[in-house]
């Protein structure tokens, strides 16, 4: 990643939450060019939204990565 790159990041993750979101979808929009686009989008939101509410608990990415680990080597 470019310094440009960590720059900016760094400037959004100063945002309020609902900027941030703003420029998520902005961000998307123009990467998305099928008809997918709305649907991905609300679901991320949707999802953002549940975890900033308490619905839903994010999983730390090395636990998920470990629970594959052990389902590949219990499958193997």
């Amino acid at each position: 990643m470019t310094e440009r790159a960590r720059e900016i990041i760094t400037l959004a993750l100063a945002l309020e939450v609902s900027e941030r979101r703003e420029v998520i979808t902005e961000l998307m929009a123009s990467l998305e060019d099928d008809g997918l686009h709305a649907e991905w989008s609300e679901e991320i939101l949707r999802r953002l939204r549940d975890v900033e509410a308490g619905v839903e608990v994010p999983v730390p990415w090395s636990r998920v990565r470990e629970g594959l680990l052990d389902k590949s080597r219990r499958v193997s």
